[in-house]
């Protein structure tokens, strides 16, 4: 999955890890570069499609999910997301709105969605990308690390709702990542 409009990065990459050669598994996940991951897992002997879905849009979340092209899925990779880091009154009620949509919501409904389908699975796997900021704030980061805290709490909460089921939820939770990420922002990873 891509989201339009959104620039190259480096933790959708992590998709290609899931269909390695042999692996009889399907996975969905987010990246900003379809191409070259598509390229990556078919020198690793796979097979990968591009699709596109807006994840900015609720509406849109939940037309992909009935048309979804998959008969199954074993892994969900949930780890879109944007930052835009400012002292939160600098920020537009637009902006947060954007923010809390793309970073949580959009990962909220996503699981809505395709949960019934991974609890039926033999074996499914559901991976949210958090980020160290759910678990200490900082300077400039209110809105991403409340929409990060959201994660993780909607992480914690499913596994154990989806204890008795065959589905494995996991977050991960990385300190900054050297990436296309951080472009708009007025620091890179290593800076502090």
């Amino acid at each position: 999955l891509r989201r339009r409009g959104s620039r190259r990065g480096g933790l959708g990459r992590l998709g290609c890890l899931l269909c390695r050669r042999g692996s009889r598994r399907s996975g969905l996940g987010s990246c900003r570069s379809l191409g070259g991951l598509i390229s990556r897992v078919a020198m690793r002997g796979g097979e990968a499609r591009g699709l596109s879905l807006d994840l900015g849009s609720v509406p849109g979340i939940s037309q992909f999910c009935k048309e979804m092209p998959f008969e199954t899925i074993d892994v969900l990779v949930s780890n879109a997301g944007s930052g835009k880091f400012a002292h939160l009154e600098e920020f537009s009620i637009a902006d947060i709105q954007s923010m809390v949509q793309l970073n949580l919501t959009s990962h909220i409904c996503l699981a809505r969605l395709l949960l019934p389908q991974l609890k039926r699975q033999e074996y499914s796997h559901l991976v949210f990308m958090g980020s160290e900021t759910a678990l200490s704030g900082g300077i400039k980061g209110a809105v991403y690390s409340a929409c990060k805290a959201g994660l993780r709490g909607l992480a914690q909460s499913l596994r154990k709702e989806c204890a008795k089921s065959n589905l494995h939820v996991s977050i991960i939770n990385p300190g900054m990542v050297k990436s296309d990420f951080h472009n708009s922002a007025n620091f890179q990873p290593g800076e502090h």
